[in-house]
């Protein structure tokens, strides 16, 4: 499975558009969920295999660039929130991106408490566990 990290990012014009942010280091984003690893009884169903991973990222909004007129303007990042979403690909390994499961990718904005996935400088934050059914 791999895991990555969106921000949106406003564009002129007033839509957002989800960007992959890149991982800094100490991130484990590419894991295997095996057999041999079953999940904490505790909500998870039975017969469930679970996998953690790390993901670290900056705790500040992206800067947004245009291109126009053969120059490349940048805007300040939006004050407020540092808001991500977290996205899960299942693929069989060594296989060149081969899905296995349906749907093949799933995204969580929210933390395990429900509440938007915000990130804060020097703390960490939990997301929403990700769960996969239908995988051969």
């Amino acid at each position: 499975m791999n895991t990555s990290a969106l921000q949106s990012a406003s564009l002129s014009g007033g839509a957002t558009r989800p960007v992959t942010i890149p991982l800094l280091q100490g991130s484990t984003s590419n894991i295997a969920v095996e057999s041999a690893t079953p999940c904490p009884a505790m909500g998870s169903p039975k017969g469930a295999f679970c996998a953690q991973y790390t993901l670290v990222v900056p705790a500040s909004n992206p800067d947004v660039g245009s291109f126009a007129a053969g120059k490349i303007t940048f805007t300040a990042p939006a004050s407020g929130d540092v808001l991500y979403s977290v996205a899960a690909d299942a693929a069989k390994p060594m296989s060149g991106g081969m899905t296995i499961c349906t749907p093949s990718s799933l995204t969580t904005n929210l933390d395990t408490n429900g509440m938007p996935l915000k990130v804060t400088a020097g703390a960490t934050t939990a997301a929403k566990e990700v769960d996969f059914a239908g995988c051969s």
